[in-house]
């Protein structure tokens, strides 16, 4: 087994999403490149008593609007 040194060494454990955020409204419609960030974000680390932790991971999403388009993705994808 291997000894985890660095952070470096441990894979990415969020998947990155690109999609456009089309807003349409009354005579408008704007396109919004956006991402959706998903995965494993951490560990939190607790306390239940003298000398007892309790470790559990921090996994969830988040939305990131107006990022930098990236290039389209090669396989198959539908447009909502």
């Amino acid at each position: 087994m291997k000894r985890i040194s660095e952070t470096s060494d441990l894979p990415s454990e969020i998947l990155d999403t690109p999609f456009i955020l089309e807003l349409v409204g009354e005579g408008m419609s704007t396109e919004i490149n956006s991402q959706l960030d998903s995965g494993f974000f951490g560990v939190m680390e607790t306390k239940k008593g003298p000398g007892l932790y309790n470790v559990k991971p921090v996994i969830g999403w988040g939305l990131k609007i107006g990022v930098p388009p990236k290039e389209k993705p090669t396989g198959r994808y539908r447009r909502f």
